[in-house]
């Protein structure tokens, strides 16, 4: 897609919401190729689309990350609600189910994309997002997050720029809440690039 696609989306929400939305591999700039795991023999994906009934639950987009051999059980499934707080700046708030045993894997692949906001639960800890180009957002959070995955306790920040040709993903994850710099066994700096296919 080229920027001129997302310029017939004038809503600030909807045109994020699409810029989000789509089939991504994971890009390896390194590389200048596909992301491999698993001794190669997997890639990852990420597929994220816009759901529920726009009019009644505002813009909300899916996500999906996925290895490419196990489509059934993606190592990441993520609700975004877009809010607008002015013309050239927005507020989204993650989302997750609260059950692993939920009805919304593979979405991206079903024609009825409903869902209930009652399923999910959320750290309170938004990005804010500031529109840099007619197709180009910044999205940051100020201040770390506390998560708790796996019942191990982290603190995370994270930057993501999305473009028509992809998106850059930049987190840093602190394993506990006074970062010591000379410590590299408490901190964990990924920086990721999920390139956009042609559909």
């Amino acid at each position: 897609m080229t920027a001129d696609y997302y310029l017939k989306y004038s809503g600030v929400e909807e045109r994020l919401a699409q810029l989000m939305s789509g089939t991504f591999d994971c890009y390896s700039v390194r590389k200048k190729g596909t992301w491999k795991v698993n001794n190669d023999k997997d890639s990852i994906m990420a597929y994220a689309i816009p759901v529920g009934d726009v009019n009644r639950q505002g813009t909300w987009v899916y996500r999906e990350i996925l290895m490419t051999n196990f489509p059934e059980e993606p190592a990441v499934q993520a609700f975004y609600k877009i809010e607008k707080i002015s013309p050239d700046s927005l507020l989204v708030q993650e989302y997750w189910p609260k059950s692993k045993k939920n009805p919304y894997k593979g979405l991206q692949h079903k024609k009825v994309r409903n869902f209930n906001e009652e399923d999910l639960t959320t750290n309170y800890c938004p990005f804010y997002v500031i529109k840099l180009g007619q197709a180009e957002f910044h999205a940051y959070t100020p201040n770390r997050c506390k998560r708790n995955k796996d019942k191990k306790m982290s603190w995370v920040t994270s930057d993501l720029r999305f473009l028509p040709e992809h998106t850059r993903s930049e987190s840093k994850v602190y394993a506990t809440e006074e970062f010591v710099p000379q410590d590299s066994t408490k901190f964990n700096h990924t920086i990721l690039y999920f390139r956009r296919l042609k559909q």
